[in-house]
């Protein structure tokens, strides 16, 4: 079954307010993406919670001080004011919005609400890293190469590829690199009067996650000549999708998924789950690790199988090279949602992250031994917001989707296949066409 019609049968699990009749539109209508500010710096993020806090008339009464009515703009100037120029363009964003509410002088009524998101990954933009080196034989061919390592990664957020390649002849090396990375998105209500003042008012909405992830790793090993001799490499690759309500509650792991692949020719250089067991302990990956040599099973049911549990395939005693993909995967129209409400007297901060880990480990020793580890990953994260619920005089947002997506070279998933996840996804929750050629981007109607 493909991955577009798993998505409309999943369609039938979603709720009433996310089905195509609440929305008003025709499954094949164009959605009108509309130029509203959600999308901010994770700085100015953390202020507009602070903002509320401290200059409501809720705020006031909690602390039972007078209110001190100060817009988001002064207050910024205040406390940061390199933030200044992004704080007038939001300000701009959340009058005009709640300009179109009845103008009022009470704290309670005249309240628009708005969703505001931060997305913040490591690295940020696209980053490489590369160091290598190579010895020459001093006899008997001064031209021939004794020993090899090469090593590159490529990152962006929480998708990452990258090679490890060791070469050695007549001796033993040993190399081993990890790496982490992270996309985090958070969400919050921001809710302000005409005047661009915070307000006190009660707002809340439903929040749909949707992420995918996915990993190919590759293992090889190489000996030859008359020596005894070894070459074991092995990659492993894992992901946990994690969510964080507000007010310091605990985290809940969406998913959690390892992929891992071992090769050793002749005699096995280290302990066969030790890059496994790194990346899982790493992660936290509660899943338990199976092992075994899947020499005679297909790779079609191998992937079956990755796909069930955090797997470690492994093959030995001969030269050549061990490949699998994994893929892990949470949507909001088989899992559930969450609720986002507007508090001006505390933080409302939603978070989801998700985090990376890959692990390469290369050894060989006598004879001439070779390895080679590479690893590929992408990913792609959205949200829908929905069913919103506001109190009396409190003008809710529009409704509202956002996403992000990245791939380093088209594998596991190719750039078209995370766009068609991404519109999908937006299509079961809305019955609405978007355009998710960009990367990273938002739509409210």
């Amino acid at each position: 079954m493909s991955k577009r019609l798993k998505r409309v049968v999943a369609s039938l699990l979603l709720p009433t307010g996310l089905l195509v009749a609440g929305c008003g539109a025709e499954p094949d209508a164009a959605a009108e993406v509309q130029a509203q500010q959600t999308e901010v710096t994770p700085e100015l993020f953390d202020l507009v919670a602070r903002w509320s806090q401290e200059t409501s008339s809720s705020a006031a009464q909690k602390s039972g001080t007078a209110a001190v009515p100060v817009d988001l703009v002064s207050y910024v100037k205040q406390h940061a004011p390199q933030l200044a120029s992004e704080a007038e363009l939001l300000h701009q964003q959340l009058v005009r919005s709640s300009a179109q509410a009845p103008e009022t002088v009470t704290a309670m009524s005249g309240c628009q609400c708005n969703v505001l998101a931060a997305i913040s990954a490591n690295p940020s933009v696209s980053t490489t890293e590369n160091e290598g080196f190579r010895d020459m034989r001093a006899w008997p061919n001064r031209k021939d190469v004794k020993e090899e390592f090469q090593w590159t990664a490529t990152a962006e957020g929480a998708a990452h590829a990258g090679s490890m390649y060791r070469y050695h002849y007549h001796g033993a090396s040993g190399h081993d690199r990890n790496r982490q990375h992270y996309t985090r998105l958070r969400t919050q209500l921001a809710c302000v009067t005409s005047t661009g003042l915070a307000c006190s008012g009660s707002c809340s909405a439903r929040m749909y996650p949707f992420a995918e992830y996915g990993t190919r790793v590759y293992a090889y090993g190489d000996t030859s000549g008359i020596w005894d001799k070894a070459a074991h490499t092995s990659v492993a690759d894992g992901a946990v999708l994690k969510y964080t309500p507000p007010n310091g509650a605990a985290s809940q792991k969406l998913f959690d998924k390892l992929g891992a692949v071992s090769h050793y020719a002749n005699q096995t250089a280290f302990n066969v789950t030790e890059v496994a067991n790194l990346v899982k302990s790493a992660l936290d990956i509660v899943a338990i690790i199976k092992t075994g040599d899947y020499t005679q099973i297909s790779g079609d049911l191998i992937s079956r199988i990755i796909r069930s549990f955090a797997g470690l395939v492994s093959r030995s005693g001969t030269n050549g090279s061990t490949s699998q993909d994994m893929y892990a995967n949470y949507d909001a129209a088989r899992f559930g949602a969450y609720t986002v409400s507007y508090s001006s007297s505390s933080h409302q901060i939603h978070t989801l992250e998700l985090t990376s880990h890959i692990a390469v480990k290369n050894r060989g020793w006598g004879g001439n031994n070779t390895g080679t580890g590479r690893f590929s990953s992408s990913y792609v994260m959205a949200v829908a917001f929905d069913n919103f619920q506001c109190g009396t005089g409190v003008t809710p947002p529009s409704r509202l989707g956002i996403w992000r997506y990245a791939t380093i070279n088209g594998t596991p998933h190719p750039r078209a296949t995370l766009q068609q996840l991404t519109q999908d996804f937006f299509r079961v929750a809305y019955g609405l066409n978007i355009n998710a050629q960009s990367s990273s981007g938002q739509f409210s109607f």
